[in-house]
């Protein structure tokens, strides 16, 4: 038996129920006092572990009193015992030496900074898509169709899809027959906020769309707002008032563009409606 193999069947031995047959075992022990290395090295571990003294410190309680011991904070018997391992134990020794000497250069402000850890490198990550595209001046298309659909129906789109940041709220049920679903989709850059605001019911879909101050939360009053098909194909406008947003009832499933105009901007929201998912 070599001395890996008597090492791994005393460890194995002593840490519970051992696989091993009875005659392994003692073969092990027969190895271990016969050889000088594997006897020191379970005698170190016995040292670590348990006292050979029933009024003596092993390494492991040793070592755990150290830093109180630096800092003069350990009395009575519990200091005798700490000084008494230390003066017999060399290994331990040395570990309250190097954390003595950790101690005094941190308190002398010496002690060197930590090596910095390289940056690391996101490149190969993909660029997230701009929430806003700019088609030309004074005008901007939001980067994403609007899938109403999905939200009617409480699929998918829990979150924003990665890379961009619109607030979807939950699809939610007014009564037995109606289904709504609310969008609100932000320009930072222009300081401005879409609710869109999609209703379905036997009778058809509708849609209510509110331009709002990002800052004051109040609602842009007088704000034009087109509907057209997915083309650009003008359908019809409507305009936000004191008393409610710009409304497009009776809307057909398909595929539609959303304009809203002010102060000479445009900004278009691609919006689909329909039974499927698609």
């Amino acid at each position: 038996m070599n001395c890996i193999e008597a090492r791994q069947i005393l460890t194995s031995a002593a840490l519970g129920p051992s696989p091993h047959a009875s005659y392994d075992l003692t073969a092990a022990q027969a190895h271990v006092a016969a050889c000088p290395a594997c006897a020191e090295r379970f005698a170190a571990l016995g040292r670590a572990v348990l006292s050979p003294q029933a009024e003596a410190l092993s390494c492991a309680e040793c070592r755990a009193w150290l830093p109180d011991a630096a800092d003069n904070a350990l009395t009575g018997n519990l200091a005798v015992l700490v000084s008494a391992h230390l003066t017999e134990c060399p290994a331990c020794a040395a570990e309250q030496a190097a954390l003595l000497a950790t101690l005094r250069l941190a308190r002398a402000g010496a002690l060197p900074a930590p090596p910095r850890q390289p940056a690391f490198d996101i490149s190969f990550l993909p660029t997230p898509a701009a929430l806003w595209t700019q088609v030309r001046a004074h005008l901007r298309r939001l980067s994403v169709e609007v899938p109403a659909a999905l939200l009617w129906q409480a699929r998918q789109l829990a979150v924003p899809p990665p890379g961009l940041k619109l607030s979807y709220a939950p699809a939610r049920v007014r009564g037995a027959d109606e289904t709504v679903a609310t969008i609100s989709i932000s320009d930072e850059a222009a300081g401005l906020r879409i609710d869109l605001r999609a209703s379905r019911s036997p009778e058809g879909a509708s849609l209510a769309v509110s331009p709002v101050d990002a800052a004051s939360e109040q609602p842009l009053i007088g704000t034009r707002v087109a509907l057209a098909e997915a083309n650009g194909r003008l359908l019809e406008t409507a305009t936000v008032r004191a008393a409610g947003p710009a409304r497009f009832p009776d809307v057909a499933p398909g595929h539609y563009l959303i304009r809203v105009q002010r102060q000479g901007n445009t900004w278009e929201i691609p919006v689909h409606l329909g039974e499927d998912a698609h």
